[in-house]
Formats: structure tokens, C-alpha cells, sequence
């Protein structure tokens, strides 16, 4: 190839006209993306819902993916992905735009608000478990779901039963079974049930807001409509307020697929659990954030969690400009999508990277630390300017909470079961729906 010649595009397939490899994306998503890791190294092409996309993976992948002059988040989703999350929210906006809209949601993750949380965080795990060791050997996954979505929403509504909840707690999983569903827009496709369910999610969150506007309360939803924007002064609009609830509630769904790894390594490694629970107890039992973020152990453990728990195969962005990147060129225009799992498993950075080890995070192996982006499971950078995750401390909190809980208050019992992740669902969930025994200590 002569100086004058231009990059080869990334190596990989493209599939059948329209629909490319959609079906097989589909059908494993994260399976798509390890095979073509595999296969082809850090960037590979195909084309999803007719659309041309690189699919980019590891450390040098998420730092590009996180460069708003060479991504942009604005028209990288596809359509039917954009509309069930509610149109022009935070993973769609980039510039001013975003930095402006995070600014208003910022608001309800300040760590004096989290601080707040954590007694309403601690009552929803204590309910939770309870309900769980009443039944005696029982499958916990929906108790699991539905203490990640009663506890988000109680934190940021205030509200924690009743109609209004049951409802939302019915259409979440219909709105996410709907972003991995063909866009098909007939009547009884999981698609149409999704948008309907958002319709109801949206309504609910509206009248929400016309509650909070009318009576202020100092949760979530408040702390956002109290705030005003750095430029003009001006508050968010009730339709931006109602987005980006709805964004915090489907980003929130991360917790209870990390709670499932917890359960899984519970099983196969008393000993580690041992540790944690001794550094449990010597917190006092109404620790709060600052007290429960310092414990070292439980730190480790939450990021290798965070690290090891297949949540996402992929994040959408689009190519601002053409972008050289490994030896490759990316047109502009087409989809970016940044390989959200299998970065956390560059054996170049983390040594055994299927093994679950947290002390590959403790000093002095300390591995994240060998690329400012090898560790960003709710992103990198500076949070109020990149599109790291408004709730990277809340999410890891709630499950962290639930922990304590569960190590303070209960022996656990992991019966051996099938652990394999049905990866036609997102977030995928263990084939045996975590089968669990506790016992009041």
C-alpha cells in the first residue's frame, strides 16, 4: 500500500442487504461482539437495521468512543432504539446540549443527596431480603428486579407503592424487552408493547412532575427541578425532566445484574465472602455513604462485580468525522459501537480476565490503573462534562447497601444450579433465576 493509498476499512462482514447481521446481534449480542473481538481484534465492521457500524473494543476503543470530536451520541442509536428511550435524553445529546442537561440531573447525585438516600436504599434491601428468607429455597431474581426498580424510583419520587408503582414495575421490563425486539410496529409485537408501556411510564412521570412543581420535595425528581442551567439560568422543562427519569430508571436496571454476580460468588467463594462479612460488621449499622464508599474490601469486590457481569454488549455513538483507529479507517457517518463488555476483558490489561479476582484492583497489582479507560463500566472522565453515568456512584451504592445487608443479616445458602446467562435478553439473567436459601444469623 503506497503513502497515497487510504486506510482499509475494518475487517468483518456486512450480512444480507437491510438487515445485515441484525438477527444474529439479536440473538447474542454479547456473543457477537466476543466472537468478532476474537476474530478480528479491537475493531471489526458489520451492519445493523441497514445501517454500517464499527464495533470497537478495549482501553484505546473506550478513550476514543468518550472524544465528542470524533463520536458523537446524537443519531447513533438506531430509531426504534432512540424512541423507547424517549427521544433527546443524555446518551442521545452531545456539546453544550448535554453538559447543560447534566448539569440539571447532576443535581439528584450530589453526595449530600446520597447521603440522604441510603436510609430508604438500606429499608428497601432489609424488605427485600426478608421477603426472599420467608420463602425458604426460593428462585430471587424477581425480588432482585424489583428492589433495583422500587428503590430508584422511591429515591426519585418518593414514592414507594401503590398503583403508580405497580404499574411502572410491570412496564420496565416491556420497555427493555422492546429495545432488543425488531422495530416491527404491529399490533401484539413486543416493539408495540413497548412503546405503549412507555406511553404509561411517560404519563406517570409527567404527573410526577406536576405534583413536584406544585409541592417541592427534596428526592430525586426535586433536586432536578430545584436546579438551573449554568447558561440562562433557565429550569428543565417538564418533557426533559420526564426523559431523563426514564433514562435514570432504564441505566438503574445495571444493579440487579450485579446483585446476581454477588449471589453466583457467594457460592463458589465462601472464604472472600468471609472477609467481606467481617469488614461488614465493623460498620456501624447505619453507615452511611462516605463510611460504606472507604471499605477497601467491599470496593475491590463491587468492581470486579461491576467488571465481571455481562450487563451490555454494546453502546451506541456515530462517527463525527472519518476516524483512523488501528490501522483502519472508519468512515464518517457510520455507526460507532463501543464493546462494553468484552473492554472489560482485554486480557491486555486484566491478567485472567474470565477468573474473578478482586484483588486485581488492590495495590500493587492495582490493574485498572494501567490505562486512565480500562476500568469505565458506567464510563470515564469527568461526569459533568463526558457521558459518564449521573448515577456511577449511586448504582454501585444500592448494591453495595443490599450487600451489607445481606452479609450483616443472613447465612447464605447457593445450591449448585445452571449459571448460564440467557443471552437473547438484556440485561441477560441466569437460566436458574438465582436459587438461593437464607437463614436469619
Amino acid at each position: 500500500m503506497s503513502q497515497a493509498d487510504p486506510l482499509p476499512l475494518p475487517p468483518g462482514r456486512g450480512g444480507p442487504p437491510i438487515i445485515g447481521e441484525t438477527l444474529r446481534f439479536l440473538k447474542d449480542g454479547l456473543g457477537f461482539v466476543e466472537r468478532g473481538v476474537a476474530e478480528h481484534g479491537p475493531v471489526f465492521r458489520t451492519s445493523l437495521l441497514g445501517k454500517k457500524a464499527a464495533v470497537i473494543s478495549g482501553p484505546e476503543a473506550t478513550a476514543l468512543f468518550n472524544d465528542e470530536t470524533r463520536v458523537a451520541r446524537r443519531g447513533g442509536m438506531p430509531p426504534n432504539v432512540q424512541t423507547l428511550f424517549a427521544g433527546e435524553v443524555l446518551p442521545a445529546l452531545d456539546g453544550e446540549a448535554h453538559r447543560e442537561r447534566k448539569h440539571f440531573v447532576l443535581s439528584a447525585f450530589s453526595h449530600e443527596a446520597l447521603e440522604s438516600y441510603v436510609p430508604k436504599i438500606r429499608a428497601h434491601a432489609r424488605r427485600t431480603l426478608a421477603a426472599i428468607a420467608a420463602r425458604g429455597e426460593t428462585q430471587a431474581l424477581p425480588e432482585l428486579q424489583r428492589f433495583t426498580l422500587a428503590t430508584i424510583l422511591d429515591l426519585m419520587l418518593d414514592v414507594s407503592e401503590g398503583p403508580t408503582i405497580e404499574q411502572l414495575l410491570a412496564d420496565y421490563p416491556r420497555i427493555i424487552d422492546g429495545l432488543i425486539a425488531l422495530p416491527v410496529p404491529l399490533p401484539g409485537t413486543a416493539y408495540t408493547r413497548a412503546k405503549k408501556a412507555l406511553a404509561r411510564a411517560l404519563a406517570a412521570f409527567g404527573a410526577e412532575v406536576e405534583r413536584h412543581r406544585a409541592a417541592p420535595r427534596d428526592d430525586g425528581l426535586g433536586r432536578i427541578l430545584a436546579a438551573r442551567s449554568p447558561r440562562d439560568g433557565r429550569a428543565i422543562t417538564d418533557e426533559e425532566a420526564k426523559g431523563e427519569l426514564h433514562h435514570v430508571v432504564i441505566a438503574g436496571f445495571i444493579v440487579w445484574c450485579w446483585l446476581v454476580s454477588v449471589f453466583k460468588e457467594i457460592g463458589r467463594r465462601p472464604e472472600l465472602f468471609g472477609k467481606l462479612r467481617a469488614e461488614a460488621l465493623a460498620l456501624p449499622p447505619d453507615a452511611g455513604f462516605s463510611a460504606i464508599d472507604a471499605a477497601p474490601l467491599m470496593s475491590h469486590a463491587m468492581m470486579e462485580v461491576m467488571r465481571h457481569t455481562p450487563v451490555l454488549p454494546i453502546v451506541f455513538g456515530k462517527a463525527a468525522t472519518e476516524i483512523t483507529f488501528e490501522g483502519h479507517r472508519i468512515p464518517k457517518g457510520w455507526m460507532i459501537l463501543w464493546g462494553w463488555s468484552s473492554s472489560h476483558h482485554e486480557p491486555s490489561v486484566y491478567r485472567d480476565p474470565a477468573s474473578f479476582d478482586p484483588e486485581r484492583f488492590a495495590p500493587p497489582r492495582s490493574e485498572h490503573a494501567q490505562h486512565p479507560c480500562a476500568f469505565a463500566p458506567q464510563g470515564s472522565g469527568d461526569v459533568a462534562r463526558t457521558h459518564k453515568c449521573v448515577g456511577y456512584e449511586l448504582a454501585p451504592l444500592m448494591a453495595k447497601v443490599f450487600v451489607l445487608e445481606l452479609l450483616r443479616g443472613y447465612e447464605v445458602q447457593v445450591p449448585e444450579q445452571d449459571w448460564s446467562f440467557d443471552k437473547a435478553r438484556l440485561p441477560p439473567a441466569p437460566r436458574s433465576r438465582v436459587l438461593v436459601r437464607l437463614g436469619a444469623r
